[in-house]
């Protein structure tokens, strides 16, 4: 399982971050579900607008909370979690649980928004890799100020 987090600063710059992320995961043949604590498909349904593939957006699963009759077992899938610390930890925790003995190929991509008050470096030290408008990169502890546990 790939845990990813991304930082964003409003819905507008996530969706920017996320929109070639999920054409990526599309084009690979991967399910791609989006749990947000705010509706955000009316921010990525508007950077669609720019790029060829319109029909991507209808593809995607956007759920309020997870709901294992739409996060069936796929050989693919990655989840997109946005919200506050508090709803993208819960989110995961279930995530965990579902997929834990699965064999399947997850990704998990945790999206926190750095207006609000969290510790970055934190949040960013439970994760292997980050998304970024640069797409996902392996994460830089000196970038992020994350003290290295090894």
């Amino acid at each position: 399982m790939d845990r990813i987090c991304s930082l964003y600063i409003d819905k507008m710059h996530l969706s920017v971050t996320l929109f070639e992320y999920i054409k990526k995961e599309f084009s690979k043949g991967t399910k791609v579900v989006i749990v947000s604590q705010d509706d955000i498909r009316k921010d990525i349904k508007s950077i669609k607008k720019r790029f060829k593939d319109r029909r991507m957006c209808s593809k995607i699963d956007y759920l309020k909370e997870v709901d294992e009759k739409v996060i069936n077992k796929l050989d693919s899938i990655s989840v997109i979690i946005q919200g506050d610390a508090e709803f993208v930890e819960k989110t995961e925790k279930l995530l965990g649980e579902m997929f834990l003995s699965e064999a399947i190929e997850v990704n998990i991509v945790s999206c926190y928004n750095i207006t609000q008050d969290i510790n970055v470096p934190n949040v960013v030290e439970k994760y292997d890799k980050i998304l970024s408008t640069n797409g996902v990169e392996k994460i830089n502890n000196k970038k992020y100020n994350v003290q290295s546990s090894q």
